[in-house]
C-alpha cells in the first residue's frame, strides 16, 4: 500500500481511539478537542467511517497523520510508522502514486510541503496553478513597478501552463 492510500483510507475513530484522545459522542457525531489550537471545549467533528476530523473554529480538515503528528508531537515518517501499525498494513515507502509528478519539474515556483511527493497529479496540478496565478501576479506588479520587461519568467509559466493544460 503506498503512502497516500494509506492516508486516505484510515478509519479517524480508530486512530483517535489509539491515541487516547477523549471523544464526546452526540447522535452520530463524535466531538474531540481539535489539535491544532489551544481548545477548553470540543470543536472538532468526525462520523462513522470518516478518515479525517473537521475543526468548526480552524475551519481544517485534519488526517490521521496529522492528529498522529500533532497529538505525539512527531515528525512525518514516526507518524507514517505509527498509523501502519495501527491501519495493520504494510507501507511501501519507495511506492509513489502511479500519476505522480516529481516536485524538482515546478520547483522553480517555490513550492514546499510534507506530501509534495506522495500527492497525485490532480492534486499537485492544483498547487501548481495556484503558484502560477501568484507568479504571474507578481511579475505583472514588478513590470508596472519598475516599468521593466521580464520575458525569460513569462516563458517559464507559459511552458508550465502548456504542460498542465492551462
Amino acid at each position: 500500500m503506498d503512502i497516500r492510500e494509506l492516508r486516505d483510507r484510515a478509519d479517524i475513530h480508530k486512530v483517535i481511539d489509539s491515541l487516547g484522545v477523549e471523544v464526546k459522542q452526540l447522535g452520530s457525531t463524535y466531538l474531540v478537542k481539535c489539535p491544532c489550537h489551544e481548545d477548553t471545549h470540543p470543536s472538532a467533528f468526525f462520523k462513522e467511517g470518516d478518515n479525517y476530523i473537521y475543526c468548526n473554529v480552524c475551519r481544517k480538515n485534519i488526517n490521521a497523520l496529522d492528529m498522529i503528528m500533532s497529538y505525539r508531537k512527531i515528525e512525518f515518517k514516526e507518524a507514517l510508522q505509527e498509523l501502519s501499525c495501527i491501519e495493520g498494513v504494510s507501507v511501501d515507502k519507495n511506492q509513489k502514486p502511479k500519476d505522480a509528478i516529481k516536485a524538482s519539474e515546478y520547483g522553480f515556483l517555490g513550492i514546499k510541503t510534507n506530501y509534495q511527493e506522495f500527492m497525485c497529479t490532480s492534486e499537485y496540478k492544483d498547487l501548481v496553478k495556484c503558484h502560477i496565478l501568484y507568479r504571474k501576479k507578481r511579475i505583472a506588479d514588478i513590470e508596472r513597478f519598475l516599468q521593466v520587461s521580464m520575458p525569460a519568467e513569462k516563458k517559464i509559466i507559459s511552458k508550465i501552463e502548456k504542460q498542465l493544460g492551462v
